[in-house]
Parts: C-alpha cells; sequence; structure tokens
C-alpha cells in the first residue's frame, strides 16, 4: 500500500459518501460530514477538505488502539478548520455507520446505502494491518477528491 484514495460522489445536506480505493484497486464506502466550501467550517459536521494527505499510524485515546490518522503531506497546505491547523488534531479513519458517528473524520465501511455505511468492523481491521505493514517499509499517501466539479 503506497496510496489511499477517498473519491467523494453523493453529496447530500448533511454528509457525502464515496469510496476508498488502495492502490487503485476499490477497498471500501465511505461516508463523511457535509463537504462544505472553502472558508465555511462547523464543528464536527464538516468533511476535510479535498487535498494530499499523509497516513500514519497513531494511538487513539478515544478508541484505545494504534489507528490511521491523517496528517499534512510535507510542503502542502495544512488541514485548516477556522484557520487553525488541525492536521495532527484527531481526523482518524474509523468505523461508524451514518454522519453522527464521523465528527469530521472518514468512516470506512464495508456496505453501503443512502443514507449509512455499515459493516466496519472488519474492514477497518484489514485496513489498519495493511497500513502498518506498509509503513515499516514505505511512506503512504491519501488523496481525497470530490468527483461532482460543482463542490
Amino acid at each position: 500500500m503506497e496510496l489511499v484514495r477517498l473519491e467523494r460522489d453523493i453529496f447530500l445536506p448533511e454528509k457525502a459518501l464515496g469510496h476508498w480505493y488502495v492502490d487503485k484497486k476499490w477497498f471500501a464506502y465511505s461516508l463523511e460530514d457535509t463537504v462544505r466550501p472553502e472558508g465555511e467550517y462547523v464543528y464536527q459536521k464538516t468533511a476535510i477538505p479535498e487535498g494530499d494527505y499523509e497516513l500514519i499510524m497513531s494511538y487513539s485515546n478515544r478508541f484505545k488502539l494504534m489507528m490511521p490518522l491523517i496528517i499534512n503531506r510535507q510542503g502542502i497546505t495544512p488541514i485548516l478548520y477556522h484557520g487553525d491547523d488541525i492536521s495532527n488534531l484527531g481526523i482518524r479513519i474509523h468505523g461508524g455507520n451514518d454522519s453522527q458517528d464521523t465528527e469530521g473524520c472518514p468512516l470506512m465501511g464495508a456496505n453501503r446505502n443512502s443514507v449509512k455505511v455499515w459493516n466496519c468492523r472488519n474492514i477497518n481491521q484489514t485496513f489498519r494491518t495493511e497500513l502498518a505493514k506498509s509503513l515499516k517499509k514505505n511512506k503512504v499517501y491519501l488523496e481525497i477528491r470530490n468527483l461532482n466539479p460543482s463542490v
């Protein structure tokens, strides 16, 4: 694993749904908070901006295990919310079912419909395991893209 891509393709008033790809192969479904215009932010109800990031593994106090953390790619614009760099403050990839579970983090699930994702536990465990293995050999990057050009 060297490149993870999150493609958002469904944009609803309170959520965005999409697909996770690992090294160009489909991996899972995504669900996030609303994608808002640049500069518009609602605390814990806004998807992280489209862009290029790096993934690391770090211990999550909330989940009590090592988990993927989305950080800035060196030399690229930081993850800004209200003008503050929140790159290292807990934007994690994790499981959950609906937009109330995201708190700004992208969710990963094995199944989805137009309102939620589910069967999250195993797909997230597989992702964590593979990411940890890959990080022993090389850096892993995350690309986030909006497939709707109006967003």
